[in-house]
């Protein structure tokens, strides 16, 4: 019985590169004046006090 060690290595050589997004060229989204809007607000649930205090 033989044993082959395969190397798996991800191939960082083929991967696409790094791409950005231009500028925005619209103009920034803003809530319209006669909107309304909802706010809820939930209890939040953190037993550990080692966790809470973040």
């Amino acid at each position: 019985m033989s044993v082959e060690m395969l190397e798996i290595v991800p191939a960082f050589d083929d991967a696409p590169a790094r791409r950005f997004r231009g500028k925005n060229k619209g103009k920034r989204w803003t809530r319209g004046e006669g909107t309304e809007l909802a706010v809820i607000r939930l209890p939040l649930d953190v037993p550990d006090p080692g966790i809470r205090h973040r």
